[in-house]
């Protein structure tokens, strides 16, 4: 049962994230590997930048970030852990599982993830979609009266389905598509 675990335990556990290794020289089955591992740096929020909030859910907000390191941005996803069910906190670790292990052009890129223990939340960074969301677009022509073209409608309609068909063939159901959940890039929109 999951309860008898800290909630970084249970995560770390899930995402096979290992603490650093206490083994010492000398031991069977150590290598410089793992004495470099014992000095490699764990990611915490104090090593990005908010630049902006993108948006809020039920249990979690993203916003566009900086890492202050190598000054690339990313959307960085927190998901608030603390007061979440064991169920919850499943499905959120179940969410880092499985973009982990999708790599497609056509579905957003996961970097990492990890636990701020201070703040109670699961943190995933991940590739921004710098074109916002097709929600927001539908919206803005809306407003503006603009029509998409039908070579705009195909793209979205072939880039979503081929993004999908990429996580069918691995054995993952999205469960919540909708135009709020289909990323764009800018460089995708120019036609």
């Amino acid at each position: 049962m999951y309860s008898q675990k800290s909630t970084a335990d249970l995560i770390r556990t899930r995402l096979n994230i290992s603490s650093p290794t206490k083994r010492k020289a000398g031991q069977q089955g150590f290598s410089q590997s793992d004495e470099m591992q014992q000095y490699k740096k764990q990611t915490v929020l104090r090593d990005f930048q908010i630049l902006a909030k993108l948006g809020d859910g039920a249990y979690s907000s993203v916003y566009k970030v900086r890492r202050i390191e190598d000054g690339q941005i990313y959307a960085l996803k927190k998901v608030k852990i603390g007061l979440m069910s064991n169920k919850d906190k499943e499905n959120a670790i179940n969410e880092v599982r499985i973009l982990s292990s999708i790599n497609h052009p056509n579905v957003v890129a996961y970097k990492e993830a990890f636990i701020d223990n201070e703040t109670q939340t699961l943190n995933m960074v991940m590739q921004l979609a710098d074109g916002g969301d097709l929600l927001k677009m539908i919206s803005d022509r809306k407003k503006r009266k603009v029509h998409f073209r039908e070579s705009q409608v195909w793209r979205v309609l072939i880039e979503t389905a081929h993004g999908l068909k990429a996580m069918h063939e691995l054995s993952v159901m999205h469960r919540d598509i909708k135009s709020a959940n289909i990323f764009l890039f800018r460089n995708s929109q120019e036609e």
